[in-house]
């Protein structure tokens, strides 16, 4: 943040926000966004609202559920993401 005048977006799965970040209550705490890693169910994680369950976190910002995507002249699987609040929520996040 001191470089960029943003907070910071944490990419991780489930798991290590956690077990190895003790559910993150402190970056949560201080206003720390989460890119969730999620490919099976849907159980932490509402793809309807944002809402969360994970820890301290309660909102997702991104959420990528998918990692085998094929688009047309790409030849490796690329990912699928969601961002919480469509083109409003890419707006707000780059203001912000």
């Amino acid at each position: 943040k001191a470089v960029t005048g943003k907070m910071p977006i944490l990419y991780s799965g489930i798991a290590f926000v956690m077990y190895q970040l003790g559910g993150a209550q402190k970056l949560a705490g201080a206003g720390v966004k989460l890119w969730v890693a999620r490919y099976h169910g849907t159980d932490k994680i509402d793809p309807c609202s944002g809402n969360l369950n994970i820890g301290k976190f309660k909102r997702w910002t991104a959420w990528q559920f998918d990692c085998s995507n094929k688009i047309d002249g790409i030849s490796v699987n690329v990912d699928k993401n969601w961002l919480a609040g469509g083109e409003q929520g890419l707006l707000d996040l780059m203001a912000g």
